[in-house]
């Protein structure tokens, strides 16, 4: 990786990492390159589009904002994503 590079290492469970980053070919193929590591291992790597990346945070921004349960980004979530009103006035649960 060259210093023109844009880099984001996370450290994850069990001393692992993950490395967010964009070089400038990645920038030519409008992608955002994603590796996790085991140690120094490298176990996986995708090349994730810039939009579908984007979308990824919109989303979650949008299940935290709005308080929607979701299984892996808000699992104590108040609202119902199926039930959510855009207008935020009522929020329904579903029928048990």
């Amino acid at each position: 990786m060259n210093n023109n590079d844009m880099n984001i290492e996370i450290a994850i469970n069990n001393k692992n990492k993950m490395i967010i980053s964009q070089s400038e070919a990645d920038k030519i193929r409008d992608g955002i390159k994603v590796e996790r590591f085991c140690g120094d291992e490298l176990i996986d790597h995708q090349l994730i589009s810039t939009a579908e990346f984007v979308m990824l945070i919109n989303y979650y921004n949008y299940i935290k904002d709005n308080d929607i349960k979701q299984d892996f980004i808000n699992p104590n979530g108040y609202n119902y994503e199926e039930y959510y009103e855009d207008d935020k006035e009522k929020y329904y649960e579903p029928e048990m």
